[in-house]
């Protein structure tokens, strides 16, 4: 009894619905678009399997004539090879030949012209290419020498003298390498008086021109 109540109450399917829902899920690249299986060829993807009729159809003339394969020029049975031409690449059509130019096509066939006072180059003359030069032309053609006393630059860098490093330097030269000798900022920098001025320059009298530019501007 209560088995049969069971089944009585599960819901019923048809046999159709349950052979739909049992089959696997096929690719969609898009939604409601069942492309099959892909099918590639180059770069392209074909979104749907070729059809009976179109492998089966026959091309046209056009088609077969694009189809063919370009020569190959590489090869070498048709490498360099000569091919006797007129004097043109492709045959004049006969309205060309009978047709009659522009006045304008005219007076750009015409050659240019020579400028006013043009005159050829002329030639040396058999006698002018044998002839000996004369002592003034060649002492004009003597290029100029540099003087007696020119020193040609030194390389750099050179070496010192023997002389130069065993020289002794004057008392001035001592007095000008000795460094001036101050106090570190941290010092300095709170003493108004910390750089104090050279005697001489306190000595030092100023010319009149420096005290008339040194005059304040009137106004």
């Amino acid at each position: 009894m209560y088995d049969n109540q069971l089944l009585q109450d599960m819901p019923r399917y048809s046999r159709r619905r349950v052979e739909e829902l049992s089959r696997s899920k096929t690719p969609k690249s898009i939604w409601i678009t069942s492309v099959g299986p892909r099918v590639k060829w180059g770069t392209q993807e074909m979104l749907w399997p070729v059809s009976r009729e179109a492998m089966s159809a026959n091309c046209s003339q056009r088609l077969v004539v694009l189809s063919e394969p370009k020569n190959n020029l590489v090869s070498g049975e048709t490498l360099n090879k000569l091919e006797p031409v007129e004097t043109s690449i492709w045959k004049v059509l006969p309205p060309a030949l009978k047709a009659e130019p522009s006045p304008r096509t005219l007076t750009l066939a015409k050659p240019k012209k020579l400028p006013f006072g043009y005159m050829d180059d002329r030639l040396v003359s058999d006698g002018a290419r044998t002839a000996t030069p004369s002592s003034r032309c060649m002492e004009l053609s003597r290029p100029k020498s540099l003087a007696e006393c020119y020193l040609a630059p030194r390389n750099l860098p050179w070496q010192v003298s023997k002389a130069a490093r065993k020289s002794a330097p004057s008392q001035r030269l001592e007095e000008l390498a000795v460094p001036n000798v101050r106090a570190s900022m941290d010092h300095v920098q709170f003493d108004p008086n910390a750089f104090s001025v050279k005697v001489t320059a306190l000595k030092s009298v100023c010319t009149p021109r420096i005290q008339e530019l040194a005059q304040p501007i009137k106004r």
